[in-house]
């Protein structure tokens, strides 16, 4: 806060006062913003917080995305490991596994390639 003097009377005055406290003159040389200035600033900041959150918002759904296809992907492998074994009954509880895993990607072409392969293991 920097004390400059009235034009006025010559008093010193603060810079971030509107006016003078001793005369009531008007402070043009003040540090305040205007209405119409801080009604601009206050959309710009909303602008800039919006523009963020939406980036925020883009990012999480990408993460999101890569979380759906990480589980997908151990899945198979699972059903992989219990494919060896041989046990009918888990082999297709762990294709069911796959496919709903693959409903959370929303791929249609695995969901249908594991579709069939769960009918062709849950057969029995």
């Amino acid at each position: 806060m920097l004390n400059i003097k009235c034009e006025n009377c010559g008093k010193d005055i603060s810079s971030e006062a509107s006016s003078c406290p001793a005369c009531g003159h008007p402070n043009s040389k003040g540090y305040c913003l205007s209405i119409g200035q801080q009604f601009l600033f206050l959309i710009i900041a909303i602008g800039i917080l919006w523009a963020v959150v939406m980036g925020l918002e883009i990012h999480f759904e990408n993460k999101k995305v890569d979380v759906y296809e990480q589980v997908a992907s151990d899945a198979v492998e699972q059903y992989n490991i219990v494919k060896q074994s041989g046990e009918h009954a888990k082999i297709c509880l762990h294709a069911r596994i796959v496919t709903a895993a693959y409903l959370q990607t929303n791929d249609k072409a695995k969901i249908q390639h594991w579709k069939a392969i769960e009918e062709d293991e849950c057969r029995m």
